[in-house]
């Protein structure tokens, strides 16, 4: 009975997202509304080794198999693969991201991540530097995506850094993350197969998270999310793959889409970027 109440849940889930499907594609339809690049960059970040935290055994695979789906289209070519102890800060952070993440169109980064439900921390974790400064940890707060290159869209194949992703919106118009702890898996072959096929990043998204549901439950603990300057960038595809939207405007306001990988459902809404979560 159990199981049939599972199969009969994926089979509703899958239905759900075959009709989400086609109403998207529908809707991306008319022309990219923003100037395609003749050559698109992508770059990814990577950090397998943490003897204090336990290692992220497939972060290499699962950046790298980005990385690899992506520039199959001869648009997109590397920009940088900054890997293990190579990785610092400051390539992501406001000091000196100018350099590095904002250099590419599309920015992925597979590792640990953490939340502190109580002082609000967020991290994304280079280093497992325990009873240490935070210094080689990425908080959110500390970063302007889209201010000061072609960045576009940035994913986040870490656990937790979805509570605070919104802090880092400057111009960028997607940023992918998941509000839970995530297990072992390669994201970012299924979500770069998704991207170079077609999809929408955000459906691309949402439905990679579902395959690592559907592959085992314990990958995907909860709800996963993207968040944008505005809902007018919900339908972006990668360049080369379907619309673009604008620039949307920066101010105080975000927006943002989350979906639950074991409860089928989703959900949407906008919040201010200076609230306290």
């Amino acid at each position: 009975m159990v199981e049939n109440g599972g199969q009969m849940k994926n089979a509703t889930r899958t239905a759900i997202c075959f009709i989400s499907l086609l109403i998207t594609t529908s809707l991306v339809l008319p022309a990219i509304t923003t100037a395609i690049p003749s050559t698109c960059y992508v770059g990814v970040s990577w950090k397998e080794s943490y003897p204090n935290w336990g290692n992220c055994y497939l972060a290499q695979e699962d950046a790298d198999g980005f990385l690899n789906k992506i520039t199959s289209d001869s648009h997109w070519h590397q920009k940088f693969r900054i890997t293990g102890s190579n990785n610092h800060r400051g390539q992501w952070e406001y000091t000196s991201d100018q350099n590095y993440v904002e250099t590419a169109h599309f920015a992925y980064y597979a590792g640990h991540g953490y939340y502190n439900s109580v002082t609000k921390v967020t991290k994304m974790v280079f280093y497992d530097t325990i009873g240490l400064p935070d210094s080689p940890r990425i908080n959110p707060d500390h970063c302007d995506w889209g201010d000061e290159g072609p960045l576009k869209w940035v994913a986040l194949s870490a656990c937790d850094v979805g509570y605070r992703t919104y802090k880092a919106l400057d111009g960028i118009h997607l940023i992918c993350a998941a509000k839970c702890e995530i297990d072992e898996y390669t994201y970012g072959v299924d979500f770069g197969d998704y991207l170079i096929n077609g999809y929408p990043i955000k459906w691309s998204w949402f439905h990679t998270m579902d395959n690592a549901y559907d592959a085992n439950p314990i990958n995907v603990k909860g709800t996963v999310n993207v968040v944008g300057e505005d809902s007018s960038v919900g339908n972006d595809h990668i360049y080369w793959h379907g619309s673009v939207a604008a620039d949307p405007p920066v101010d105080d306001y975000y927006y943002e889409w989350t979906h639950s990988p074991s409860g089928g459902w989703y959900g949407q809404g906008s919040g201010h970027k200076w609230r306290w979560t």
